[in-house]
C-alpha cells in the first residue's frame, strides 16, 4: 500500500503490525497530514449550504482516487465519508485497514466476509454472501447520498437497528429509493418514517439527473449494478461538461468586463486603471456567483 502515490489517496510512509497481549495484532499507519478533517465533519459544517456542482466535485475527485486504486487491483471494502479526509480542498481516500488487494493478473475472487461500515455496506456484504469490488459502488452510492441529503438513505425509517438494517436497505431499495425532497402522501403510507430525521432532509433539491447516477450506484442485485469501468466513463463526461460550463463562465466574464470598459470609457465616469484594478479583484467571486447560476441540469445531463 505504501506504494500507492496519487492526489487523491492518503499517503502512507509505513505500517507496522504490533501483537497484542491477546494474541490479537494491531496495524499502525504513517500516513500524510491532512489540514481539514474528513468530509463527515464537512457535511455536517456546512449542512445545506453546499451546492450540487461542489457535492459533484468532490463526488468526482472520489472516482479518480478510487480509479487508481482500481487500476492497482485495491478493492477498499469500507469508503464512507470518515474515511474521505480533505487536505487543502483536495478529497483523499484513507483508511485501508480493510483493504484487499487482487493477485496481479488474476481477475478479482469473490469475498463473503463481512467488513466494513454496516450503514455503507451492500446487501451482500451485510448478508455474508458473495461479492466483489461492486461492493466499493454500492458505498460510494450511500456516501454521495449522504453527501446530498447529511444523512444515509435508511436514516429515513422509523424503528431501524443494525438486527434489521438488510430487511430496511431491502425494503427502501426495492420499492424504490427514497429522496426526501419528492416523498409525498402515498410514499408516507407505504414507509413507517423517522418523523425527526425526515424534515431536516427535506429542505435539500436535488436534480433529476443526480438522482438517476444515485439510482444505478445503489443497486440491489450486484450483478446488475454498474460497474467501475462504466462509472468512470459517466464520471469522465459529467466532468467534461463541467470543465465546458466552467470555461463558457471565464468566456462570458471576460465579455462582460470588456464590455462594462467600453461602457466606462464612453461615458468617462471611471479611469481605465482603476477599472482595471476593480475586475482583477473581483474576478474570482464573479466566476463563483456565476457557478452556483449554473443549471446543475445542463451539466449533467
Amino acid at each position: 500500500m505504501s506504494k500507492l502515490s496519487h492526489v487523491n489517496i492518503v499517503k502512507i510512509f509505513d505500517a507496522k503490525e504490533i501483537a497484542g497481549s491477546n494474541n490479537d495484532v494491531s496495524i499502525y499507519m504513517v500516513t500524510e497530514y491532512c489540514n481539514q478533517g474528513d468530509l463527515e465533519q464537512l457535511i455536517f459544517k456546512k449542512r445545506g449550504s453546499l451546492s450540487e456542482h461542489e457535492i459533484l466535485n468532490y463526488f468526482l475527485q472520489i472516482v479518480e482516487g478510487y480509479q487508481y486504486l482500481h487500476q492497482n487491483g485495491v478493492m477498499h471494502r469500507d469508503l464512507k465519508p470518515q474515511n474521505l479526509l480533505l487536505h487543502d480542498g483536495v478529497i483523499k481516500i484513507a483508511d485501508f485497514g480493510m483493504s484487499k488487494i487482487k493477485p496481479e493478473g488474476l481477475a478479482y475472487e469473490e469475498n463473503t466476509r463481512k467488513v466494513g461500515t454496516p450503514f455503507y455496506n451492500s446487501l451482500q456484504v451485510l448478508r455474508s454472501e458473495g461479492y466483489t469490488n461492486k461492493c466499493d459502488v454500492w458505498a460510494l452510492g450511500v456516501t454521495l447520498y449522504f453527501m446530498l441529503y447529511g444523512e444515509v438513505p435508511w436514516k429515513i425509517m422509523a424503528g431501524l437497528t443494525k438486527f434489521n438494517l438488510d430487511k430496511i436497505v431491502e425494503q427502501v431499495v426495492s420499492e424504490g429509493l427514497l429522496f426526501p425532497d419528492e416523498i409525498d402522501s402515498n410514499k408516507r403510507a407505504l414507509f413507517d418514517l423517522n418523523p425527526k430525521v425526515l424534515p431536516l432532509l427535506q429542505q435539500t433539491r436535488v436534480s433529476q439527473e443526480t438522482k438517476n447516477l444515485l439510482k444505478m450506484l445503489l443497486v440491489l442485485d450486484e450483478e446488475a449494478r454498474i460497474d467501475w469501468e462504466e462509472l468512470f466513463q459517466i464520471c469522465d463526461s459529467i466532468k467534461n461538461k463541467i470543465d465546458v460550463g466552467i470555461n463558457t463562465i471565464n468566456e462570458n466574464t471576460n465579455k462582460r468586463y470588456l464590455k462594462r470598459i467600453h461602457q466606462s470609457q464612453n461615458s468617462q465616469q471611471i479611469d481605465l486603471d482603476d477599472s482595471k484594478v476593480n475586475f482583477i479583484q473581483k474576478e474570482q467571486q464573479n466566476i463563483l456567483e456565476v457557478i452556483k447560476e449554473l443549471d446543475i441540469q445542463q451539466i449533467i445531463s
